[in-house]
């Protein structure tokens, strides 16, 4: 295969399945809402972190989202465009550096692997963990900078070039404007870079003016958004702004079933037996094919085998649940540095590929903060895309490359894992595809338009949507609207702002942002809500009841607005009140 036949078949992939799911991304409920929320009030003159609050993530992104909306128009298509054009990048990024570090098949069944398991994943019948309408963008972004900033290391690693020390820098300052774990999957990765630097050269003055270089690049983002943000607000609320991210991570509660979930501790001896079993499956199946490989059987014989290993290879694929091959990859990560680095042996410290290394090292720290519980779905869709890409690339490319060297007939060996890889990629589409079939109500109009499913396990987008229309059609245009305990997407297509700041209502909010605080917010006079949505929906992650029933999560806050405001409209599934401001009794 050509380098260009396999960019092709990449690139037409994406755009097959960008066409499959047109409009059929985001939440009408959890998440996404926020993500377009913000930045339409930060476009229009809102500060962030000021006056209006955010958990997630830095500033980079909402900002850049912000300008967007300035220049081209507040609106869900001018988001997912842009979320798009980055999709394709970054698959783009991924086939030009696997090639290079491999072959041209080897860098298309990367290419096909992000995009049919990690692109437009929707494994769980929510729109909000794949590339196009993402929980959030910080993390998406800060994804696709590291990867830039991988490449710019390994080339610095390869020319000692102070320049792009100095850029690799600037990127890092981006990264550190966006997710904390992503970040410091970077910065394992760039001390990495320095470590291999003084393996390769030994020079002191090229580590240490390469180091100021970087650091040097690092504070220029962070230091213009403090410059920003100094202009509205005191120096430490400035400083507070910026590393915004890197304070809330001792904001935030551990203490709930969701994060206990997120990390595998609701359930440590299962996943840890899962890892050892998918682990040791793996090692035997592979062991089993790479001893067939040597075998140089020819003439019927060997066409026998072939056809038996497929057959062998095809029912094991087929009858394996491909939503759970995240626990095999910390292994299989660990795997390709370790090989890596005993390949690494035979030659001089120079001539060994920078980048696949620091690909692994950045793969391996991302995969980490799901703990005991990897998995290719949820936060797994960026953070084990890329360990995920590291092990195809193990799989297809250095372990085969170590069996030819010790006798064994890698094409075959590829062949199998090849059709094995692409029956899994096949079956996670078809997942995916099953939840994208029932997206069929349209909710929104213009470039506003998305496609949402009937009713699920949440909620109905589609009563969404008609809470929507009728907050247009029945309230004044500037009109103030807030949902709880979420739904910020109902503010955003209405085009009504939440004077309150918050947009959420959850454990992990209350914890950052104080729940006396948020509900001051509600009651001050000065920033009450004109009208307030009340949905009865519990969220299970977080293991309370439905907002406003638990003391520790709105119960004050919804006693007060039951005696405050009336209700004005009803709709269920799910069961969703409109509240309007003043006594019913006063009308």
């Amino acid at each position: 295969m050509s380098f260009g036949l396999g960019a092709a078949v990449v690139a037409l992939s994406l755009a097959a399945l960008t066409i499959e799911t047109w409009r059929k991304w985001g939440d009408m409920i959890l998440d996404f809402g926020v993500q377009l929320y913000l930045p339409w009030r930060i476009s229009a003159g809102s500060v962030l972190f000021r006056d209006v609050q955010y958990l997630t993530g830095g500033p980079l992104s909402q900002y850049y989202h912000a300008l967007l909306f300035r220049v081209f128009g507040v609106s869900v298509l001018t988001v997912v465009i842009s979320n798009l054009v980055i999709l394709f990048f970054l698959a783009g990024m991924i086939y030009f550096y696997f090639y290079r570090i491999s072959d041209a098949w080897t860098a298309t069944m990367a290419g096909l692997a992000f995009a049919f398991v990690f692109a437009f994943e929707e494994y769980r019948s929510l729109g909000i963990f794949n590339y196009v309408s993402p929980y959030s963008h910080e993390i998406v972004h800060g994804l696709v900078i590291s990867i830039v900033v991988l490449a710019l290391l390994a080339r610095w690693l390869e020319e000692g070039s102070l320049a792009l020390a100095f850029w690799s820098g600037v990127g890092g300052g981006l990264v550190l404007l966006t997710k904390p774990e992503v970040s410091l999957a970077l910065c394992l990765a760039q001390a990495s870079a320095l470590i291999l630097c003084w393996l390769a050269r030994r020079n002191i003055a090229l580590m240490r003016n390469s180091a100021l270089a970087m650091a040097g690049g690092m504070v220029l983002m962070p230091a213009a958004f403090f410059v920003y943000f100094v202009q509205s607000e005191a120096v430490g609320s400035s400083l507070r702004s910026v590393l915004w991210p890197w304070v809330a991570i001792f904001r935030h509660t551990t203490d709930n079933d969701f994060y206990r979930w997120c990390l595998g501790l609701s359930a440590p001896t299962y996943n840890l037996k899962m890892i050892l079993l998918e682990t040791a499956g793996l090692a035997v199946i592979l062991g089993c094919y790479a001893r067939l490989c040597r075998i140089r059987a020819s003439g019927l014989m060997g066409k026998i085998l072939l056809v038996l290993a497929g057959l062998a290879i095809g029912n094991l694929s087929f009858g394996f649940n491909w939503d759970q091959c995240g626990y095999a990859l910390p292994a299989l990560c660990l795997a390709s540095i370790g090989l890596l680095l005993w390949q690494a042996r035979a030659n001089p410290v120079g001539e060994v590929q920078p980048w696949p290394l620091l690909w692994g090292v950045f793969s391996l720290s991302l995969l980490a903060k799901l703990g005991i519980y990897p998995r290719i779905w949820h936060y797994g869709f960026v953070l084990a895309m890329p360990a995920f890409l590291s092990a195809v690339y193990f799989l297809l490319w250095l372990l085969p490359s170590f069996l030819e060297r010790h006798g064994a007939q890698s094409i075959y060996f590829r062949a199998m894992v090849s059709l094995g890889l692409l029956i899994g990629f096949g079956q996670l589409w078809h997942e995916s595809k099953v939840s994208y079939n029932q997206r069929t109500a349209q909710v929104g109009q213009g470039s506003d338009q998305i496609l949402v499913s009937r009713p699920n396990y949440l909620a109905s987008g589609v009563t969404m949507g008609r809470v929507t229309s009728w907050i247009q059609a029945n309230t004044p245009p500037h009109s103030t609207l807030a949902v709880l305990p979420d739904g910020a997407m109902v503010n955003f297509l209405s085009r009504r702002i939440n004077p309150t700041g918050y947009l959420r209502w959850n454990p992990v909010e209350s914890a950052a942002f104080g729940q006396e605080n948020m509900e001051e917010a509600f009651m001050r006079s000065s920033s009450q809500p004109d009208y307030i949505i009340l949905l009865e929906i519990t969220i299970n992650q977080f293991g309370l009841k439905p907002f406003g029933e638990d003391p520790l999560d709105g119960l004050k806050l919804k006693q007060w607005i039951i005696s405050h405001y009336h209700p004005v409209y009803h709709d269920t599934p799910p069961n969703l009140t409109v509240y309007e401001k003043g006594l019913a009794q006063e009308k």
